[in-house]
């Protein structure tokens, strides 16, 4: 995909100045941002500005007493609401996400039990001497389980990460994702980011780890794995409180470009270490590995 244009990121320059100076600490960085060392992680250009997905995970077994065979639906939708620089070596974004998880079988194979995630992420980077970084997230919004959008299913988890540009290709990251009211309440991240031509993207890392292949113009192939950090959605007066879901997913899929600066996603994979908890006087149940298939587009305005 290509990267941003100079003439968007010239317009937002204004205003993402005031913005990011202030949720960034901009203030602390010194000289112009052409002077900063490049990092390839908080450098990375933005391949999309919006997308969309559906996705399903075919049925599978368990140990749970008294459901039917478990399988789910999936789909997701995000976009760019804002972009914009400072001239102090800081950035600021925020994007609106949505998404949605259909469990099919918890009573009977005609039965839905919803997880829903909507939120607004702002994503707040700053570029230090020496090559140094760090990038803070944020993320309120609602994570509700079935249709309990109450008090209860709001939180804002956030979380940081600290960088280190070791060259412009290679990069150093280690940070925590913490989670307010969730049973597990933290989650490292922490990895490298190695990018030594236009066409290999490596990320060893935790949660994920991204293999990347830009073959030719328009067509790339990737293989990631990636573990989902037992997201939690609240059930209002339920006595259990919160349900979560918890898996490592292994996907490889390939990404072509087509009309109008958009590009079609494609990703099979495999679903494995699964279970469903609950926060509070219940036990977790086991889920068997499945296969899942994905299918995403994204584009750019």
């Amino acid at each position: 995909m290509t990267t941003t244009t100079g003439g968007r990121r010239r317009r937002a320059r204004y205003w993402g100045g005031v913005l990011a100076a202030a949720l960034t600490l901009g203030a602390a960085g010194r000289g112009e941002r052409a002077a900063a060392a490049y990092c390839p992680l908080l450098d990375a250009p933005h391949e999309a500005w919006a997308g969309v997905h559906v996705g399903y995970v075919l049925p599978s077994d368990h140990d749970a007493p008294d459901w039917d065979r478990v399988s789910a639906w999936e789909v997701g939708a995000w976009g760019m609401v804002f972009y914009g620089e400072n001239r102090w070596g800081g950035d600021l974004e925020i994007r609106a996400h949505g998404d949605m998880v259909f469990l099919q079988g918890l009573d009977g194979f005609f039965s839905f039990y919803g997880l829903t995630s909507a939120r607004l992420v702002l994503v707040a980077s700053q570029r230090f001497d020496e090559g140094f970084g760090l990038r803070v997230d944020v993320a309120p919004g609602v994570y509700a389980g079935g249709t309990a959008f109450g008090r209860g299913a709001w939180t804002v988890p956030f979380g940081a990460i600290g960088t280190w540009a070791l060259t412009e290709d290679t990069a150093l990251f280690a940070g925590l994702s913490i989670r307010p009211g969730f049973t597990r309440w933290f989650d490292p991240r922490i990895g490298l980011r190695w990018v030594p031509t236009e066409w290999f993207h490596l990320d060893a890392a935790y949660p994920e780890s991204l293999l990347r292949l830009n073959l030719f113009d328009g067509f790339a192939v990737r293989a990631a794995l990636r573990h989902a950090n037992r997201e939690e959605f609240g059930m209002g007066d339920d006595p259990r409180r919160r349900v979560y879901l918890s898996e490592t997913r292994a996907t490889a899929g390939v990404e072509i470009r087509i009309a109008w600066e958009s590009a079609l996603e494609v990703d099979v994979g495999y679903a494995m270490n699964r279970r469903i908890g609950f926060a509070e006087e219940s036990p977790t149940f086991d889920l068997d590995p499945a296969m899942f298939l994905r299918l995403g587009w994204s584009w750019r305005f």
